[in-house]
């Protein structure tokens, strides 16, 4: 499974797209619960800045990046890089 996820997320990073687009492109690429799964198993460092608008979103993670800034967007796909 890890080596698929590798796979999209660098299949995404080479389209040179904006995190917050990159991180869109994700979540539509893997789904919405695949992607909640994922970001629980990165830890706490995603955790921290998506919970709390994922509740607010009914853990809709679209819209939840879709309410996020560009700094938090750009530490979120940073961390998703350096894990693939």
């Amino acid at each position: 499974m890890f080596f698929v996820f590798q796979k999209i997320v660098l299949n995404i990073h080479h389209k040179s797209i904006s995190p917050k687009d990159s991180l869109l492109d994700l979540i539509s690429t893997l789904s919405n619960q695949t992607f909640l799964t994922a970001v629980e198993d990165c830890g706490y460092t995603l955790t921290r800045f998506l919970t709390p608008e994922l509740k607010a979103c009914e853990y809709d993670a679209a819209q939840a990046v879709n309410n996020l800034g560009e700094f938090v967007t750009e530490a979120i796909w940073d961390t998703i890089l350096t894990a693939a």
